[in-house]
This record gives structure tokens, sequence and C-alpha cells, in this order.
């Protein structure tokens, strides 16, 4: 990571919407934790490439912004309740999200395993997508005991953690097999020279390169 990081379109892109993303918090005077969270989230990718900490590949980057960005915006313009569909979009888009990040931690996993990790051919798909159905599951749980234990709203009915799951486990389809296509025609170490890590953190690892 010897070079002078460069701002890319998808830098641009993620800040931008995260200033917009303040911009309407601003004017409806929504200023919630969540969306505090969700605007950072959209600079982070940027952050980390600038402090030569690692650079995310930009599939990555962007999915991890559209992700928190169209969440927060339904939080702050009142789209969950106004249309009926928006929470469906939303849990589809961000389990997807959540499967690619799964997938990119299992690809880091077996390359600095050095071998002892080998998720071969369907090997990463099956495990990206039960771990990444895992985590909609616990989402459900967290959801159910934020209502329980602070009175918010976000479990209506069975039906509604019903769908919820539902969309969950496409989401969770798609990015698996996309990650699955994606990895078929790479190998371990390409995807990891993409994050361009820090040589501290190869370092950790015992990867000296």
């Amino acid at each position: 990571m010897s070079s002078a990081p460069k701002l890319s379109y998808v830098d641009v892109i993620c800040m931008l919407f995260g200033v917009i993303l303040f911009g309407l918090a601003v004017w409806k005077g929504y200023f919630g934790l969540d969306v505090v969270f969700c605007g950072v989230v959209c600079f982070v990718p940027t952050i980390l490439k600038f402090a030569k900490v690692v650079t995310f590949p930009a599939p990555m980057a962007f999915m991890i912004m559209a992700a928190a960005w169209f969440h927060c915006l339904g939080l702050i313009m009142g789209y969950y309740d106004t249309y009926v569909n928006f929470d469906t979009v939303s849990h589809t888009l961000s389990s997807a999200v959540i499967a690619v990040l799964v997938f990119y931690v299992l690809v880091c996993v077996e390359y600095f395993s050095k071998g002892t990790i080998n998720f071969a051919g369907r090997g990463m798909s099956i495990m990206t997508a039960v771990i990444a159905l895992t985590f909609s599951v616990y989402w459900e749980v967290l959801e159910y005991g934020s209502d329980v234990f602070t009175g918010s709203k976000t479990q209506y009915s069975p039906y509604d953690t019903l769908t919820d799951l539902v969309c969950d486990s496409i989401g969770t389809f798609l990015g698996s097999a996309w990650a699955g296509a994606w990895m078929g025609r790479r190998s371990a170490k390409e995807v990891i020279d993409q994050f361009n890590f820090n040589d501290r953190i190869r370092s950790v690892f015992g990867d000296k390169e």
C-alpha cells in the first residue's frame, strides 16, 4: 500500500450520498442514532482507503453505501409507513449486501489460513448462504427484543416477520449466487489484492507480500 490512494468514482458517489442523507435528515428534523450511523457508513470506505488501512472493492463499497442509504431514506422520509413494499425491498437489498460481506470475509479466511481452510467449488456459496441467513434470523430476534424492551414497533405481525425472512432468503440467495459466479473466475489471492491491505494488517496474519 505504498502508492498514494486516488479518489475513485465510487468514493465520490458514496460521499455524495452520505451528504444527501445528512441533508435530508436536517430538512426533516430526523437525527436518530441510526441515521447518524448510516450516514457515517457512507464515508467509511473512503476514509479507510485514504488512511491506507484497506481499500474496499468497488462492488463492496457501493453495496454497503446503498443498503445503509436506502434504509435510512425510509426512516427519514417515512417510506416504511407510506409504501407497503418498501420494507420488502430494504430487507432483500440488505440481505444481499450481508451475503456479499460474508463472502469477502470467507475469502480472507481462506487466503490467510494458508491452505488450512478451503471452500472449494460450491463450498464458498453454501457457506456464504448459511452464515448470511443466520444473520437474518438474529436480526428478527433483535427487532423483537427492541419492541419488547424499548417499546419500538419494528415487527407489526407474524406475517410481517415471515415476509421479512422470505425477503432475507431471496437477498441471501442472490448475494451468494453472485459470490459463487464471481469467485469462479478468480483466486483468493486476486480478491485479497483488491483490498490492498495495510502491511501491518498483512503481517498480523503472517502474509509478508
